[in-house]
């Protein structure tokens, strides 16, 4: 444990949760290699280190309604 009380480097972590199983960051089976509470990860959506989900972006491109007039008069 480190001064915070937490476990530290190749210590003991949280257990994952099922949104874990499957990624490559998982050693022995039941624990996160890169993170000590998996849980708190994925509280927000996605883990950023998963690998077993697919990453979407979309791109969305705001519409600027002047110049959108504009080309609607030049007939664009």
């Amino acid at each position: 444990m480190n001064k915070l009380g937490l476990p530290g480097k190749g210590e003991a972590t949280w257990p994952v949760i099922s949104k874990c199983l499957g990624c490559e960051h998982i050693k022995s089976g039941t624990h996160c290699d890169t993170y000590m509470f998996p849980e708190t990860k994925w509280s927000a959506g996605n883990c950023p280190r998963a690998t077993n989900v697919e990453k979407t972006a979309e791109i969305v491109k705001p519409l600027d309604p002047i110049k959108a007039s504009k080309r609607k008069a030049r007939g664009k």
